[in-house]
């Protein structure tokens, strides 16, 4: 490791100012500090089986001082979905959608495509949970438009549920899907095109590339 000496005549005569002292103070915040640690633990099951809730994880320090080396534990939001019958009906209702890239706020025009949806705040939008789903029809309008290639038949697409797209009374995004069951979908900037799917499997982040990418509205 590194080593660092100082030397500091003052102090030891006793004779040092306020001013020096500060100066001395600014040194030491400045000294590099080395700090190891273990590998992080699995992340913990979400702390809500139905609707937000956090994860958690920590790791051990193994080098260095605790007064300095406090990154040891994280914390990540997760959503529940073991909520049962009660939303049963929302999770099979039809799914409105968006292309992922218009999820996103855009600086340059500061402007949100769901702001005109009445469901729309300013407060943080918050990613809860992703759900993969296999196309099984897509009507033939959505071939009009390059952007929606990826809706056609077998393709495999993510959903995004965000905190925006659950409303009022209810614990998840609508149209999120049932395992295994054919639901319908339509695209919010494209009513015309719509179709069905069938659930995979729901994660906690999307891994689909940005063509299969989705967001509940």
């Amino acid at each position: 490791g590194n080593y660092y000496d100082y030397e500091y005549p003052d102090i030891l005569n006793g004779n040092i100012s306020e001013e020096q002292e500060e100066k001395e103070e600014e040194k030491e915040a400045d000294i590099p500090v080395s700090c190891s640690y273990s590998d992080w633990s699995p992340w913990s099951p979400c702390t809500t089986p139905c609707g937000s809730g956090l994860k958690s994880r920590n790791r051990t320090l193994t080098h260095g001082s605790i007064q300095y080396c406090s990154y040891s534990d994280q914390t990540k939001s997760c959503f529940g979905t073991a909520c049962g019958v009660i939303d049963d009906k929302s999770a099979k209702a039809r799914a409105t959608l968006l292309l992922s890239k218009f999820s996103q706020h855009d600086e340059e025009r500061g402007y949100e495509v769901r702001s005109n949806l009445k469901n729309f705040t300013k407060e943080e939008n918050r990613e809860l949970y992703c759900v993969q789903f296999e196309i099984m029809h897509a009507s033939k309008l959505c071939r009009n438009e390059p952007e929606l290639v990826s809706l056609r038949r077998r393709e495999i697409v993510c959903g995004l549920c965000t905190s925006k797209a659950v409303q009022a009374n209810e614990r998840q995004c609508r149209g999120s899907g049932v395992k295994g069951k054919v639901t319908g979908w339509r695209m919010f900037l494209e009513p015309h095109c719509s179709g069905s799917w069938k659930m995979v499997r729901q994660l906690d982040e999307c891994d689909c590339q940005e063509r299969n990418s989705f967001v509940f509205v």
